[in-house]
């Protein structure tokens, strides 16, 4: 169990946080290539406003989010992993059920996660 389950779920927890900071930046820079070549935006005013829009709280629920996020992942994919037979088609079905798991995991939990910022008014 260790050797197979807590290395992926320690990886998982580490690294979502960075793929979501890498996600905003690449829909920033993103955003910055289009607002500029195409909507006549100056860098400078791109910039900016986009400082003004991004809130620290923001920044930290998302990678919270990922975070936990992670950690469904993680277990869900471990859980049905242990759950396989032995077989190619087997694991093939476990793989399946891991990604359905997944899935439905982080919607619910992101439904939960928006009811309770709404709630905290954040």
């Amino acid at each position: 169990m260790e050797f197979l389950v807590l290395p992926r779920m320690v990886a998982l927890i580490l690294v979502m946080p960075f793929l979501c900071a890498f996600a905003a930046f690449i829909s920033i820079a993103g955003g910055f290539l289009v607002s500029v070549s195409m909507l006549n935006i100056t860098p400078t005013e791109y910039m900016l406003r986009t400082v003004q829009a991004i809130e620290l709280k923001s920044f930290l629920l998302g990678i919270g989010k990922g975070s936990f996020f992670g950690f469904l992942i993680a277990y869900s994919g471990c859980l049905r992993g242990m759950q396989s037979g032995y077989s190619a088609a087997a694991v093939g079905e476990a793989t399946t059920r891991a990604v359905v798991t997944g899935i439905t995991a982080i919607i619910a939990s992101d439904g939960i996660f928006a009811v309770i910022c709404h709630a905290m008014r954040i």
